[in-house]
């Protein structure tokens, strides 16, 4: 296997590493195997599964799971577990095994021994913060505070909490001996010198946070104060030749400890609700450290898990925060990955929270959060309920804004057609330029004025009784006023019908489907005898396929709605509109075949036909990047 090696080590020596190292005792040291003929298997760490489809080869030293396709040698199983770069799983495996890394081949090393001494200067500060907690003359106050938060002794031990006393020179009394730790601690940014000359620390009567990174050295610190009255609430070191904040989360080493113990990785806003969570039995809590979410924080979640809940105070505050979260988040949007956001209460935090109702009621609030797609329409729809033309035409508007942001995918047209939906128009008029809101245009008015003449009233898709998809009852305890729910004919198989039935020349782009007789989605049935009719008999004309429809047992007012649904696409757009339509169908069909087999297999085996057409579908949607609906 081909690796990307760092410095200059020569591939001799790579060759070497690999020849000596026993693939199943490094791999089971971290994964427990089990054997199987000749090889040994497991449930594959990097993804969740029931049954072990993860596999160890001895003879060959490399691994491969069944199920996600991931695979590789001893180097790359412990870059992708360890989250490592190539040299740091390189210095690991040679670790191991007791074999010295050649360090004049590579600059790595360079490096590493010049952050060396901030490394153990920074390791000695945590022990001196320790220390002042349990023995400095004035620890009762924060022992106190920290009591009053709940927070228990082997917690704190774990997390390596510490106190920083009111002094205002600490570090330089206890370390200032050597000139050198001097400059250095100025460096990190722990001291700061005073146009006078001498030095303060930058922390001081506060709770300290070593931040440690995923090797668990320390490389900075997080301060919160202990008087509610003092400002700032959090202070964090600066940025230093160790400590990069974009590049770090706070707990990542905690939680890299308990990797087996968590699969969501949860984003909260502060320390003490990462270690409250983790008190608690919620592993996989990392915070941002008062910094915004960067696009290294997105790659770094991505990095650690498949799921993300983004966890928020459901004040004004937070619900800010989250939505600036959200637009970091578009453009490095990875339709493989499950994004979610959640709203505590407003007045709780996830520390609170979960002291206060406990781990259930908190994994109870995790399984409703929103997914990304959920928050973005609702928030949308708060700021311009389409509840009329105005507003829906700012709600397209503003959404397009936002969507065009996501990476060219399925799930980016996925997002496009629900627009189209939630504002029941097409998704051409979506799609197409923003001219098309021009006073002298009127798609959405007319549409409105036919529709509302049809149904006799308004419509909103702000029912109370009947929210769509897009929306959660009391999302923010806002009151609407009740009104009527969205329309039925939201399905593609009513938008295609809609368009056959306008133009039935576009039958030529449809053909026979075979895999619609395993789909069950809304209006298919109309759809499929309406090809039936197309492709069997001669009728050509509109008036003739609806009488033929209507002795097949169809309503007019079906029929009629149809139309109405298409009725202002151009007929330059229907051909594109159709394709998209029917592409959507398949997508649903797909999904629906590979959840029916994958649900069978659970209860009986699949025959070879059955395991071929699972196998394709699985490929088609990994090579294609087509997620699950």
């Amino acid at each position: 296997m081909n690796h990307q090696k760092g410095g200059l080590l020569t591939d001799d020596f790579i060759r070497s590493l690999l020849e000596k190292t026993d693939i199943v005792q490094l791999v089971h040291q971290s994964v427990p195997l089990k054997k199987a003929g000749t090889n040994y298997v497991a449930c594959c760490p990097f993804h969740n599964e029931k049954s072990p489809s993860f596999t160890v080869t001895p003879n060959k030293q490399f691994y491969h799971c069944f199920g996600c396709g991931v695979s590789g040698d001893a180097i790359s199983f412990l870059r992708t577990f360890y989250n490592l770069n190539f040299m740091e799983a390189v210095e690991r495996l040679a670790a191991h095994l007791g074999v010295p890394v050649p360090q004049t081949q590579h600059s790595h090393q360079e490096n590493r021994d010049v952050l060396k001494p901030y490394l153990v200067l920074l390791e000695k500060v945590a022990s001196f913060y320790q220390h002042a907690l349990k023995h400095h003359s004035d620890n009762q106050t924060p022992i106190q505070y920290l009591k009053k938060r709940g927070l228990e002794g082997l917690t704190a031990k774990m997390f390596r909490v510490g106190y920083a006393p009111a002094h205002w020179d600490n570090l330089v009394r206890h370390f200032g001996e050597e000139t050198e730790n001097i400059a250095r601690l100025e460096k990190l940014g722990l001291i700061i010198r005073h146009e006078k000359g001498h030095y303060f620390d930058r922390f001081r009567h506060r709770i300290m946070f070593p931040i440690r990174n995923r090797k668990g050295e320390v490389i900075g610190f997080g301060g919160r104060v202990i008087d509610e009255k003092d400002t700032p609430k959090y202070m964090n070191s600066p940025e230093s030749i160790v400590f990069k904040k974009g590049n770090h989360l706070y707990g990542q080493y905690e939680a890299h400890l308990q990797h087996n113990q968590w699969k969501t990785a949860i984003c909260v806003e502060g320390y003490l609700d990462v270690i409250g969570l983790y008190q608690q039995g919620v592993m996989g809590a990392f915070a941002t450290m008062g910094t915004a979410l960067s696009e290294q924080h997105i790659k770094r979640f991505f990095q650690l898990s498949d799921e993300v809940v983004f966890c928020f105070d459901g004040d004004k505050a937070g619900r800010n925060a989250a939505w600036k979260a959200l637009e970091v988040l578009l453009p490095h949007y990875n339709e493989q990955k499950h994004v979610k956001f959640l709203f505590l209460p407003e007045g709780d935090d996830p520390d609170s929270y979960i002291r206060i109702h406990g781990k259930e009621e908190f994994i109870t609030q995790l399984k409703k959060s929103l997914s990304l797609s959920e928050y973005f329409f609702s928030t949308l729809c708060d700021k311009y309920p389409p509840n009329n033309v105005e507003n829906r035409a700012q709600l397209i508007r503003v959404g397009r804004q936002y969507i065009d942001q996501l990476p060219k995918s399925t799930y980016q047209r996925m997002m496009t057609e629900a627009l189209a939906q939630l504002t029941s128009t097409s998704q051409h008029i979506v799609t197409q330029k923003y001219n098309f809101l021009s006073k002298t245009q009127q798609p959405f008015k007319s549409y409105q004025q036919s529709y509302d003449a049809h149904r006799g009233g308004s419509y909103s898709p702000y029912n109370k009784k009947n929210q769509n998809n897009y929306t959660k009852q009391n999302y923010y305890n806002k009151q609407a006023e009740p009104v009527s729910a969205p329309p039925p004919l939201l399905s593609p198989s009513y938008i295609a019908s809609g368009l056959l039935l306008t133009e039935p020349a576009l039958i030529e782009i449809v053909g026979k489907q075979s895999v619609w007789e395993e789909i069950n989605i809304p209006g298919l049935s109309l759809l499929k005898a309406l090809c039936d009719l197309l492709l069997t008999t001669p009728v050509t004309a509109p008036d003739a396929l609806m009488v033929s429809l209507l002795e097949r047992g169809f309503t007019r007012n079906l029929l009629q709605q149809c139309s109405n649904k298409v009725k202002f696409i151009p007929p330059e757009g229907r051909k594109e509109e159709l394709l998209g339509a029917l592409d959507r169908i398949l997508v649903i069909g797909r999904t629906q075949i590979i959840e029916n087999l994958l649900k069978k297999s659970e209860s009986q085996e699949l025959n070879s036909e059955e395991k071929a057409i699972l196998k394709k579908f699985l490929t088609f949607r990994e090579s294609s990047g087509e997620n699950e609906i």
